[in-house]
Formats: C-alpha cells, sequence, structure tokens
C-alpha cells in the first residue's frame, strides 16, 4: 500500500502548476518573471504577445472604456433662463 502524505500531495500539485504556468499561451515562449493577463480572459501572455493584436485578442477596448467614461461623466442638463 502506498499512501501519501497531505504535505507531499501539495507539492505534486504545485509542480504540476508550475509545468502549466512555464509557457506563453499564444506563442509558447517561455515565461520568466512577469506573465501578463488580458481583458478578454487569456491569463500567461508573455512581454511580446500582451499586445492586443499579437493574440487575437476578442476583447472590444473602444466599447469598454466607452462605457467607463459614461459611468464616471454623467450628463449635466443645466435648466433654461428665464427672461425678466
Amino acid at each position: 500500500m502506498n499512501y501519501e502524505t497531505n504535505i507531499e500531495k501539495e507539492y505534486k500539485d504545485k509542480k504540476e502548476n508550475e509545468k502549466e504556468k512555464e509557457k506563453c499561451i499564444s506563442c509558447r515562449k517561455k515565461l520568466k518573471l512577469i506573465s501578463f493577463d488580458c481583458q478578454c480572459g487569456m491569463k500567461g501572455l508573455c512581454t511580446r504577445c500582451k499586445d492586443p493584436s499579437d493574440h487575437k485578442c476578442t476583447a472590444n477596448y473602444q466599447k469598454i472604456n466607452q462605457d467607463i467614461l459614461r459611468k464616471h461623466n454623467p450628463v449635466v442638463i443645466a435648466d433654461k433662463m428665464v427672461k425678466c
């Protein structure tokens, strides 16, 4: 019978996760220290693939930024001036 302790299981899980995170999702280049995430949902991009045009991004940045501007800058309508 082969019994594994919790520490050994955690160590194996950690090693498997490290192997998965080593390469860029788009170009499969080995990641060094920094990996980037995109708004389209892709995680683990290298410095070359972090730009939306490089990894065929599906996020609509123009619509996202317009929504942010609408949210933070509401329309202000002033009352009309009355002539005396």
